[in-house]
């Protein structure tokens, strides 16, 4: 039986090579006669470097960029110099890592190291730049980011405006003439994993906002500022951002980067199955088994589990999933595609034991699923 691993990353405990290669070795000890290859998936957040650097080889590079609230990181970049390509977290930037969440962070909060990032791609020859969009701290809707770039973004006064969400209310005007004309030679993709807009209910800030520490009062400042912010955008660049899908990704950057670089917005786990050449390594597999930390209703929403179900359904391939834990009841399973799911969590282990202990968690379900594995694909070949 030849199985295709293929995980995202299990956020916060695994990597998704670690992951692979722990469902790879319980798949094997559990079953004779399989094979397995192992092809290790990102939706554009955590793990897409090693994504890239799998598929494409490359190297890593750093640059010291502000962080959300201003203090100095030392961010790592990626550079393929046989395709000028260069691929940016922004996390790893202006991600909610670097900052305490509370509500009067979260209002100042700035993508700027995120520009610094770009900044640092065109500087090293890049022509083409992939930027993340996963694990924001920031809800100024790429205003800080359009900053570090040379966009200047004043209040009545004609001065800058200060940084952050908060500051965006202050917005009068946005003056391009400075911006860097680089990024006109330059193609931009802002891949992401969630399709909610700019503004209102399912907007950045009301969705994404109390994650980053935002109590009910800064959600609504943010809304407000984030709104400004489009209305600016399209009185001085000409563009309406304010349901645009996906705008609304890290806190509005989608938007952002459309608006002030000419990116285009492309779902992140389409993205890196391409690059991954997901569908040559799908037509000698049997059966696809991808994960991820915990599987739930968001998952429907354009995460890699998604990507992988449809390109295996079109080859009547079944994909199982096996995560650290599942929140999805019977039909929501069905929905996805998925032939079956198995979680870590489950009888006899706890959530604490499966976050103390991933990978022999992972490794030991695997073991123990595989031959339902195997009845699976008996099952759909007949």
């Amino acid at each position: 039986m030849r199985i295709l691993v293929a995980p995202d990353s299990f956020k916060g405990t695994m990597s998704s090579r670690q992951a692979a290669r722990a469902l790879a070795g319980g798949l094997t000890s559990g079953l004779a006669g399989v094979s397995c290859q192992i092809v290790p998936l990102s939706d554009g957040g955590e793990g897409l470097f090693d994504c890239v650097l799998d598929a494409l080889g490359g190297e890593r590079r750093r640059a010291r960029v502000r962080g959300p609230l201003g203090a100095p990181v030392d961010a790592a970049w990626m550079y393929v110099p046989d395709r000028e390509l260069a691929v940016i977290e922004m996390a790893a930037a202006s991600g909610l890592p670097l900052m305490q969440p509370s509500p009067g962070n979260a209002l100042r909060a700035s993508t700027w190291g995120t520009g610094e990032l770009l900044r640092a791609a065109l500087d090293g020859g890049a022509s083409r730049i992939v930027v993340g969009l996963g694990g924001s701290a920031t809800t100024d809707g790429g205003a800080g980011c359009a900053q570090a770039l040379g966009i200047q973004l004043l209040n009545a006064a004609g001065a800058p405006i200060d940084l952050g969400g908060e500051g965006l209310l202050a917005l009068n005007r946005i003056e391009l003439s400075a911006r860097d004309r680089r990024l006109d030679a330059t193609q931009i993709e802002a891949i992401c994993d969630v399709t909610n807009p700019l503004l209102g209910p399912a907007g950045a800030a009301a969705i994404y906002g109390p994650n980053k520490g935002l109590d009910a009062a800064g959600v609504a400042i943010c809304e407000r500022g984030l709104a400004r912010l489009a209305e600016c955008i399209g009185q001085d660049v000409g563009l309406d951002v304010r349901l645009l899908p996906s705008g609304g990704a890290a806190g509005g950057l989608g938007a952002g980067l459309t608006a002030f670089c000419g990116a285009r917005l492309m779902r992140g786990a389409d993205w890196v199955l391409d690059v991954c050449d997901f569908d040559a390594a799908l037509s000698h597999a049997d059966v696809v088994i991808t994960g991820e930390g915990r599987i739930d209703a968001e998952s429907i929403c354009g995460k890699v589990v998604v990507g992988v179900c449809a390109r295996a359904a079109r080859l009547n391939i079944p994909v199982v999933a096996l995560v650290g834990e599942s929140r999805l009841a019977a039909e929501q399973v069905r929905a996805l595609g998925l032939a079956g799911v198995f979680s870590v969590v489950r009888s006899g282990v706890s959530p604490a034991q499966a976050l103390a202990e991933p990978e022999r968690e992972l490794q030991r379900l695997a073991r123990e699923s595989a031959r339902a594995v195997a009845g699976l694909v008996v099952s759909n070949a007949t």
